[in-house]
């Protein structure tokens, strides 16, 4: 409903005690008819947290109950949930490797892939290698 980080990252750790709501409180909870129902505060952050919150008009009822929604790519969302495109997110990509395809082909032994992988990269604990 809003572009805020979650407020405890801006806040801190007493930042929603400050502002009267409750930490596992809801969005619907800081809210009754006339509006929000936040405390005021002292604090220049948190002052400029209130004004920020007042300006986006609070949840109404008849627009209906929260749905969640899974980033699924930048600025797109889905109400399923895609492992690949978490993983596409969170992962970072790199160069592919030139003996890629030597070390990791579909009748390879993990232990004889890692093995091979580790004497491409020159990373083997050879007898010369340990004596440096």
């Amino acid at each position: 409903w809003c572009d805020f980080q979650p407020l405890i990252h801006v806040s801190g750790e007493v930042g929603t005690q400050m502002l009267g709501i409750g930490r596992t409180a809801k969005v619907a909870d800081a809210t009754d008819a006339q509006g929000w129902k936040l405390w005021r505060c002292r604090g220049r952050v948190m002052q400029e947290i209130t004004e920020k919150i007042k300006c986006v008009p609070p949840p109404r009822p008849e627009a209906g109950r929260d749905r969640p929604l899974w980033k699924q790519s930048q600025g797109q969302y889905d109400e399923k949930f895609a492992s690949k495109a978490t993983w596409v997110q969170l992962r970072s990509t790199h160069a592919v490797v030139e003996c890629f395809s030597i070390v990791w082909f579909p009748q390879a032994l993990p232990c004889q892939a890692f093995i091979t992988w580790l004497a491409c990269r020159n990373r083997l604990d050879t007898g010369d290698r340990m004596r440096q």
